[in-house]
């Protein structure tokens, strides 16, 4: 299956001009695991090259993709974005499945769902493996049984059980060969930057953060693999400015 994984065009200014606009993690692992299952996976980042929405258009309607997938690490503030996004993929053509994720949608999907026909699923939380099923089982339309999947059916939409937290975060494939590096630099230093992830959650439970319930149990990944990772990125993409998030 062809997919098409977009980031929207949104900038929130001050933090760019330290850290440029950054590489889209999230959209990055769901890219990796969609490889390995044997998709062609292509990315737009329009943020990145600031496009119009004439261009995401265009761009969407010349890749003619099976699929378009949309997320935003800034996920409240992009949501109309992602959501136009979505309404686009379906005027270039009503059969493109639409997929949304993120932090947003995963707190506010019956709003989404109720109100934006053009959105076919949401997954909900940790979006790898929820993925991986989902376009799995599409040919099937066997979707009940998919943890964090949030689906359509006509006018209806139907909520799945939600999905276990991943444990092994080292097992997780990032898609970093779609990343054209020399867009991604930092607005001081100059220097090619990534966004890397160590852990996901958070041990604490402040209220005016949502990570803790997000991701819902703090994981740390392997620090020897985490550090070949930047060695990696070092040496194959001259990567030299990394962005710790979690």
């Amino acid at each position: 299956m062809n997919i098409l994984l977009i980031h929207p065009n949104f900038h929130c200014g001050g933090a760019e001009l330290a850290i440029g606009t950054m590489t889209p993690l999230g959209l990055l692992y769901l890219g990796g695991t969609l490889i390995e299952k044997g998709h062609n996976v292509e990315l737009l980042d329009a943020s990145k090259l600031n496009l119009e929405d004439e261009d995401i258009y265009d761009f969407i309607k010349q890749s003619d993709p099976d699929a378009v997938c949309v997320g935003s690490s800034a996920s409240t503030p992009t949501s109309n974005k992602c959501l136009k996004v979505l309404k686009m993929a379906k005027e270039v053509r009503s059969d493109i499945i639409t997929v949304y994720g993120g932090v947003h949608p995963t707190f506010l999907y019956q709003e989404v769902m109720e109100n934006h026909v053009h959105v076919d699923f949401i997954i909900k939380g940790e979006g790898e493996e929820t993925i991986g099923e989902l376009f799995d089982s599409l040919k099937e339309k066997s979707l009940k049984n998919i943890n964090g999947l949030v689906w359509r059916n006509g006018k209806e939409f139907f909520v799945n059980n939600p999905r276990e937290p991943i444990k092994n975060l080292d097992s997780l494939k990032i898609a970093w060969e779609l990343i054209d590096w020399e867009l991604y630099k930092n607005g001081t230093t100059n220097e090619i930057t990534a966004v890397v992830q160590f852990s996901r959650g958070c041990p604490s439970s402040c209220t005016f953060c949502g990570q803790w319930k997000f991701w819902e149990k703090y994981r740390c990944r392997n620090p020897i693999q985490f550090v070949d990772e930047l060695e990696y990125l070092n040496k194959k993409y001259n990567v030299t400015y990394f962005f710790f998030r979690r």
